[in-house]
């Protein structure tokens, strides 16, 4: 999936990164770490509130996202990720994994089927 997104922004001339900032680049409470999920490393007194995951769709960096944010994560704060039950079984089978393994640490699940985003709010 990635592929083809990545291919159809090329043939319109436009790189990934440029199309993302668009749309979110007029805001000032959104964080963007433009790099490799697996280099970034916050400092144990980070507290995040909210987190959106777009990435890699392998397993092993669905997992690294999902801690990377999840031991930061404050009571209440969100995790949210995409493309959750659409054309990528296995980011949402690596995501049912997590839900389940964290079961007990989970207020809520709020899934929009339309936009394939699954919302996980930690209790």
């Amino acid at each position: 999936m990635k592929d083809l997104y990545c291919s159809y922004l090329q043939k319109i001339g436009v790189p990934m990164f440029y199309a993302y900032w668009f749309n979110v680049g007029r805001y000032h409470n959104v964080v963007t770490i433009p790099k490799d999920s697996k280099k970034v490393n916050f400092s144990s007194d980070q507290k995040i509130c909210f987190a959106f995951i777009v990435g890699n769709h392998s397993p092993d960096y669905v997992i690294n996202d999902f801690y990377i944010i999840w031991n930061h994560l404050v009571p209440g704060g969100i995790i949210a990720f995409h493309d959750y039950e659409y054309d990528l079984p296995q980011v949402t089978a690596t995501i049912n994994k997590l839900i389940k393994k964290h079961h007990r640490e989970i207020k809520k699940l709020i899934l929009n089927s339309i936009k394939h985003i699954i919302f996980i709010m930690r209790r």
